[in-house]
């Protein structure tokens, strides 16, 4: 953990970050909205909302996916390879994880708009938009081997990592 991390709690909620010591109002309405929607899918009984502080909380377990979604961009290199590393602990053998976020070109140079969020990010965290290169080394480092990325609807650079835990 790096002293930063270690010098702030960071909560995590439905794929918001606070620096605080529980949720803001602004996370609570998003996760409010999130549930709503899940709700409305018929999803409400698989898939549970936990907040809890990556610092210091061990992630839940019984789930065979783990979703980070706009997570690790405000974590440190070192920090967000530890939390890749809490997640695939708690995942069941062929469990799956799921990496949302706005990705940099592997040159790092690019597309603008994920540049642009990574210098925000890292003006107002420790953290930066990585590239997909990044994040498959640090899954194979894990133990996870990516199976695919794909584009999302919405910003031009929000794309989904998939990964899977191998199988004993």
């Amino acid at each position: 953990m790096s002293a930063a991390a270690g010098a702030r709690s960071r909560w995590s909620c439905a794929g918001a970050t606070q620096d605080s010591g529980s949720p803001s109002s602004t996370c609570r309405s998003s996760a409010t909205s999130r549930r709503t929607r899940i709700a409305a899918a018929g999803l409400a009984d698989r898939i549970p909302f936990v907040a809890g502080d990556f610092c210091a909380d061990r992630l839940p377990e019984g789930h065979d996916t783990v979703l980070l979604s706009s997570i690790l961009r405000g974590w440190s290199e070192a920090d967000a390879r530890r939390i890749l590393a809490l997640c695939t602990d708690v995942l069941p053998a062929d469990g799956t994880l799921i990496i949302c976020e706005s990705f940099v070109g592997n040159d790092e140079r690019g597309p603008a708009p994920a540049a642009l969020m990574s210098l925000n990010t890292l003006v107002e965290t420790w953290g930066r938009n990585y590239t997909a290169a990044e994040y498959t080394s640090w899954l194979r480092e894990v133990g996870l081997r990516t199976e695919r990325g794909s584009l999302l609807d919405g910003a031009p650079t929000t794309a989904a990592l998939v990964a899977r835990k191998a199988r004993p």
